[in-house]
């Protein structure tokens, strides 16, 4: 978030921000700090002002792996976890990414380690589970739905809540015995201090987009759920996830 507070009030700045709270380890949310509203396609934010959230827990991450892999189902796979520590391999888009996050998180609800192998993206690290590189990543449907439609990849769980509408016969971690819930998101900020107008109007537009029928169905198409919430709501969600971030990064460490 940092990039959002340098764009001053000097202009008006508008950032859409796909949140990776986890990322920055430094982040810790101060009362009054968000000042608007958010427009959200999956999670939560901080900081600065904003306009409203249009989506929460949109983007979850699913569990997945080849299909010609030796695991049919979630039991298997973390059976297996248990029995060979750390000759299971994950991958992920980079260190304290999206990818690696939830992964992390199994693997504490799970007490079992696996090795972490950091690629340069979602693309790379996709490939690298394609080409045997990797076992397994957990990564957003519209990165994988394609693979497991085609029978080239396998997904085990995910990290929301229910069934996920691309996937519908995937199971969540929560509904498998391991409440352990991880999503993306993305936010509409502006920088602090606009006025009370100027803000009134972003979280008005917001909430239409959000209600628009042709944006729901063109977020919908990457099984992103829209969800309106206004600036109060979100400012909690926002504190919530950042703590809970917070320490699941202090348990990976710094760098690895």
């Amino acid at each position: 978030m940092q990039f959002v507070r340098e764009l001053g009030v000097v202009t008006l700045g508008i950032v859409l921000y796909l949140g990776e709270i986890e990322k920055d380890v430094t982040l810790v949310p101060r009362q009054g700090d968000v000042e608007a509203a958010f427009v959200q396609v999956g999670a939560a934010a901080d900081e600065p002002a904003v306009a409203a959230q249009v989506a929460k827990d949109a983007v979850v991450a699913v569990l997945v792996v080849r299909a010609d892999s030796p695991w049919k189902t979630f039991k298997e796979f973390i059976d297996h976890a248990r029995a060979k520590p750390g000759a299971i391999t994950f991958g992920s888009s980079g260190t304290y990414g999206t990818m690696q996050v939830p992964m992390e998180m199994l693997k504490q609800a799970t007490s079992t380690f696996m090795v972490h192998v950091p690629y340069t993206g979602a693309g790379p690290a996709v490939v690298g589970l394609l080409s045997e590189q990797v076992d397994a990543l957990a990564t957003g449907p519209a990165t994988i739905v394609q693979h497991v439609k085609s029978g080239r990849l396998r997904a085990l769980a995910h990290w929301g809540e229910g069934r996920l509408g691309p996937l519908p016969d995937v199971p969540s971690l929560t509904e498998l015995g391991h409440p352990v819930k991880v999503a993306q998101w993305a936010g509409l900020f502006a920088p602090a201090g606009l006025p009370p107008a100027v803000m009134a109007k972003l979280r008005e537009a917001a909430k239409k987009a959000a209600a628009d029928e042709r944006v729901i169905r063109t977020i919908g198409t990457a099984g992103t759920p829209i969800q309106y919430l206004d600036a109060p709501e979100f400012e909690r969600y926002v504190s919530a996830e950042a703590k809970a971030m917070a320490e699941v990064v202090q348990k990976i460490g710094r760098v690895q």
